[in-house]
């Protein structure tokens, strides 16, 4: 593959996933690829296009089961300090989609701005975050700059966007940057705020191993965790894959797992669940073949 002369950024071949996600699973990756800006992303889709070749956005890889077989194509990563830009103006915070979550709760909250405390100790990018609509981010949202697959660049503005449980109108677009309205607030308040939801995060969820967070998304007037529970799979095994003991919406890595053994349990579980309940669980995860 030759790269063109005007891309600027990092290129790297058969990239270990599993290096890259917080499941720890995935086989090697044809091409990472790390753009320097916006502009080198666009010559890169560009490329990319021209080549045929298929390519993925990841952020901090914390809801996807890639194959450990391996992928073809590329992986992209927003990773350059020109996706990891946070500004102030007033009370509304401009934000690259690479910024972990865990840093802008940490600027916010030095900055008394609140209202984004529900996100403490979600592992992901704030690209991620927003088209997953993860805590009810979408409320807090202004406008969102986003490039399509031909490198078209668009603002986004707050009446375009349509949010809704764990799903925007985003998924189409790359995020580049994100504008949040934030609420004054005491420092104080938010910092105890943030601890009392990572607390509860702690204590109901599975973190002492390697996951992908729920698994899948909550069926209406019910919790998926509630169902699977129900129907006794807690502690469920296939390979190195593991229904977490603690939280069943949860399938931790045991060691020497593959995505084969997640997707095996994952299938389980749904029809087991459908078998007792008539409910298909719909999965929330990025399962990556």
């Amino acid at each position: 593959m030759n790269w063109p002369d005007t891309f600027r950024g990092k290129v790297k071949g058969n990239e270990p996933l599993w290096q890259h996600t917080s499941f720890r699973i995935g086989g090697r990756v044809k091409f990472w690829l790390e753009p320097r800006d916006e502009s080198n992303l666009g010559v890169l889709l560009a490329c990319l296009r021209a080549n045929k070749m298929r390519w993925r956005i990841i952020g901090c890889g914390s809801n996807i089961l890639a194959s450990s077989k391996g992928l073809r194509g590329a992986v992209i990563k927003l990773n350059s300090p020109a996706f990891k830009q946070i500004t102030q103006k007033g009370s509304i915070l401009n934000i690259g989609a690479g910024v972990c979550v865990k840093r802008l709760l940490r600027y916010s909250q030095e900055r008394g701005l609140g209202g984004l405390e529900l996100l403490a100790g979600i592992p992901a990018s704030l690209g991620g975050t927003i088209i997953m609509n993860s805590a009810d981010i979408g409320r807090s949202v202004e406008e969102v700059k986003v490039m399509d697959n031909y490198g078209k660049i668009q603002i986004i503005k707050k009446k375009q966007l349509c949010f809704g449980y764990r799903s925007s109108n985003l998924a189409s677009y790359i995020i580049l940057a994100i504008s949040l309205k934030l609420i004054k607030r005491d420092k104080e308040v938010i910092k105890r705020n943030m601890k009392e939801f990572l607390y509860y995060r702690r204590q109901t969820q599975d973190l002492a191993l390697p996951s992908a967070g729920c698994i899948f998304k909550n069926p209406p007037d019910t919790s998926a965790s509630f169902l699977i529970e129900r129907c006794g799979l807690k502690g469920k095994t296939m390979g190195g894959a593991m229904v977490s003991r603690k939280h069943a919406n949860f399938i931790v890595n045991k060691g020497k797992v593959t995505s084969t053994d997640v997707l095996r349990l994952i299938r389980f579980i749904r029809r087991r669940v459908k078998a007792s309940y008539n409910i298909l669980l719909e999965p929330e995860i990025k399962i990556w073949n």
